[in-house]
């Protein structure tokens, strides 16, 4: 045999060996999408409170779990209960699904409660707040590769995203499905979940859940086109452009796909809404009886904050009447876009941009998309057009960099796991640039980065205290 033919053979192989050969295919059992899988929940307040946490790795998820605890020792009013109580709903994106997979299956149920009479947390909630950042906390990137390695799965990023799905059932999740979720959703152990990934054959955010597909078709266009003023008595069609976004803001559901999650493990879908193009994933499903695939993935590609979603949620739930205000504390710990910035101006060659930050594109076109939001959000909610005024409707964002958490010379505030740090940190833009540069990867290998992000929640909820309590109070 030439020797061509050996090194092409041997190629082969190796190349086979490296991609472990196809795709894992989930498959989801076809279901009525006339009907929801879980009956609704009747279980409402005149107001609902609802937590998103964003994307970011595990730097999202641990932020995420001491923002949670954080909530856990907030009372909006004295001898109440905890506000963490009071939360319905937790939507979430990539890291921060890790955390909200954590939390709504591992929670303490009900009937016990999150605070001693005296404000400190109960012995239950202390120790289910350890586990919780110890389990945010661990190497959950290092377990996937070996994973991957022993497996055999190597180079293979869908398979990477079925590894990390093995790591967080062997960890926590212990192959949950939905049904089991609902279960504990149905009794008041869980608030109901959201975890939001993107489905990359359309574009369409997904909303993997168990809560039924019409509770988030809130029609904000319809609700424009009869809102704004016009000489005319009847409403101005809404031009072709318009008409395609109508069908692109709302998120598709299992329902919308035909398929019933009942089955579904809870950590495929949490491995869809963290991976992220082209390391991790997609998780790839098909509907029986179908041939069509379809590759979920990076939720923080239509929205990294998680607040689409519940904000959905909430304004369909208001214009049925369902409830009267709602509150959204959001978690945001995504990588901040202007830590970069100033480290690119002394770049020459200008493809090294790309190489010390792979999804620099990505960041470009969502601080482009959360620009253009934030500005109409502003400009309907002061009008009053398509939504409520901000006593009516309130989102409260929280940020790992938030400038004013920490004190101009954070001195003894600073965690003691960060007193022996080579770069010793004198100055709240110290604290800030460190709290920055977390990497965005499933792992966190420095007690201090912890110990920060832990103390930042902490300021962070109690700097936005007496906002919370004041829209809680109807004030």
């Amino acid at each position: 045999m030439p020797v061509h033919s050996h090194r092409a053979t041997i190629s082969c192989v190796l190349a086979a060996w490296l991609l472990a050969g196809c795709a894992h295919v989930q498959r989801l059992p076809k279901a009525d999408p006339t009907v929801p899988s879980f009956p609704p929940l009747s279980r409402e307040s005149d107001t609902l409170i609802g937590v998103a946490l964003s994307g970011g790795g595990s730097r999202a998820a641990y932020f995420a779990a001491a923002g949670l605890e954080a909530l856990a020792s907030l009372r909006p009013a004295p001898g109440q209960r905890s506000l963490l109580e009071q939360v319905s709903y937790v939507s979430s994106v990539s890291g921060g699904s890790v955390a909200s997979s954590y939390f709504a299956t591992q929670k303490p149920p009900a009937d016990i409660a999150v605070l001693n009479p005296d404000g400190s947390l109960s012995p239950a909630y202390r120790d289910f707040f350890r586990d919780y950042r110890t389990a945010m906390g661990r190497n959950i990137q290092g377990s996937m590769e070996w994973r991957q390695v022993w497996k055999g799965r190597w180079l293979n990023s869908t398979k990477r995203a079925t590894s990390l799905a093995d790591v967080l059932d062997a960890n926590f999740l212990e192959q949950e499905t939905f049904a089991q979720l609902y279960d504990r959703e149905r009794k008041g152990d869980s608030p109901r979940l959201i975890l939001n990934a993107t489905l990359y054959n359309n574009g369409r955010r997904l909303a993997m859940t168990t809560v039924p597909r019409d509770d988030f078709h809130y029609d904000f266009l319809r609700k424009l086109q009869r809102e704004l003023p016009t000489e005319n008595s009847s409403p101005e069609p809404l031009p072709e452009s318009l008409q395609l976004a109508r069908e692109a803001l709302n998120p598709l559901t299992f329902q919308d796909l035909g398929a019933d999650p009942g089955d579904v493990p809870i950590s495929r879908a949490v491995a869809a809404s963290a991976s992220f193009p082209f390391f991790i994933g997609p998780i790839t499903a098909q509907v029986e009886g179908t041939d069509a695939y379809l590759h979920a993935g990076d939720g923080g590609l239509f929205d990294n904050q998680g607040t689409e979603s519940l904000v959905q949620l909430f304004l369909k739930k208001l214009d049925d009447g369902k409830a009267k205000r709602a509150l959204v504390i959001a978690f945001d710990s995504s990588f901040p876009f202007w830590v970069k910035n100033s480290r690119f101006d002394r770049i020459e060659k200008g493809f090294e941009i790309f190489v010390k930050d792979a999804g620099r594109i990505v960041s470009i076109m969502e601080q482009r998309a959360n620009a253009y939001q934030s500005m109409v959000w502003h400009i309907l909610q002061s009008q009053q057009i398509v939504l409520p005024d901000d006593a009516t409707v309130r989102v409260i964002v929280l940020r790992h960099t938030d400038k004013d958490a920490w004190p101009e010379k954070p001195g003894a505030a600073l965690p003691d796991a960060c007193r022996n740090e080579v770069a010793e940190l004198r100055t709240r833009e110290e604290v800030r640039e460190r709290l920055a540069l977390i990497p965005t990867k499933f792992k966190l290998t420095s007690d201090c980065d912890k110990a920060l992000l832990r103390e930042t929640a902490r300021r962070v909820v109690e700097q936005n205290k007496a906002e919370i309590v004041r829209f809680l109070a109807g004030r």
